[in-house]
């Protein structure tokens, strides 16, 4: 019938039906369902935590009934757990088809533009980790084992390569990997607080390109 939850909390189909079969149009209506209560998570878990987002604010975000949480992913922590694994899906779509690994002179400056868009896009990615960053966890080591320490791994191995040619700002890889996480993140998820100040719109294509721009010359002044 359509989507459950899966080990892990990700959600999972059926095997298809005919094209123009009623179990088929039933999983599609169960798919979008299922990917709007992941958008309402999203959005209720960046602005209140995990504690503080309630299924009932989500299901009501979401235009669903509290019972279609419990029925596509069983608990509220496995729904957080989706809706990580879903955005994190999103960041590696957003770096596809780049090899950091193997020649990060060529591709970093692409990624950092990525990136930049990928958070002014998705500012709940870092609001999300910001809150769960504030306390060692269950979540914060899931979060960290699962998704960051890869990145993060990744990251060290092409910003000690690109160090040892020269093209980098002389920062280890630890202050490096803070430094774009802060200074490419930031603005996006305290965009409230920076359009109150500044009056800047850090949401906007533009403004993100810029912010980018800034970003490749703080980190790789020789691919500037």
């Amino acid at each position: 019938m359509g989507v459950h939850a899966a080990a892990g909390g990700a959600v999972s189909a059926e095997p298809p039906e005919g094209a123009d079969s009623p179990a088929r149009g039933r999983r599609r209506f169960s798919d979008v369902v299922a990917a709007e209560i992941l958008d309402a998570a999203l959005a209720e878990f960046a602005a209140h935590g995990f504690e503080g987002a309630s299924t009932r604010a989500i299901a009501q975000r979401a235009g669903a009934h509290q019972p279609q949480i419990n029925y596509y992913f069983s608990t509220k922590e496995a729904l957080w757990r989706a809706a990580m694994d879903r955005l994190f899906a999103e960041l590696g779509e957003v770096l596809d088809g780049l090899d950091i690994a193997g020649d990060p002179q060529a591709h970093a400056v692409t990624a950092l533009r990525r990136f930049a868009r990928f958070a002014a896009r998705r500012p709940e990615l870092h609001q999300i980790m910001s809150l769960e960053s504030t306390s060692d966890s269950a979540r914060l080591r899931w979060l960290t084992e699962r998704h960051v320490r890869p990145l993060y791994d990744l990251f060290v191995h092409a910003w000690t390569r690109m160090r040892a040619a020269g093209v980098t700002v002389d920062l280890d890889p630890p202050r490096a990997f803070h430094l774009l996480v802060a200074f490419g993140a930031v603005p996006f998820a305290q965009a409230p607080w920076l359009r109150m100040v500044t009056g800047v719109e850090p949401s906007r294509q533009e403004w993100a390109d810029e912010h980018a721009d800034r970003l490749i010359a703080l980190l790789l002044p020789g691919l500037a």
